[in-house]
């Protein structure tokens, strides 16, 4: 099973913004070792704990419909 791409983009924003998993999981009430299993795709976070990350790198994550049929990924 390949890791979610949201782990790798979380994975990206925190190194584009030069913080480590502690500084940001912080604000975003997480813990480091959460951080580290989600970006390296080895385990489920509940959604609000990913949106909470994202949120505290400056993003947030956009949803809209797609046509039947077509790939997600």
């Amino acid at each position: 099973m390949s890791k979610h791409w949201l782990c790798q983009e979380l994975f990206d924003l925190r190194k584009k913004a030069k913080l480590s998993r502690e500084a940001l999981g912080g604000p975003a009430r997480t813990s480091a070792s959460t951080i580290a299993n989600f970006e390296s795709g080895k385990t489920n976070v509940g959604f609000c704990y990913v949106e909470r990350l994202f949120h505290e790198l400056g993003y947030e994550i956009d949803i809209h419909k797609t046509k039947k049929g077509e790939s997600v990924d």
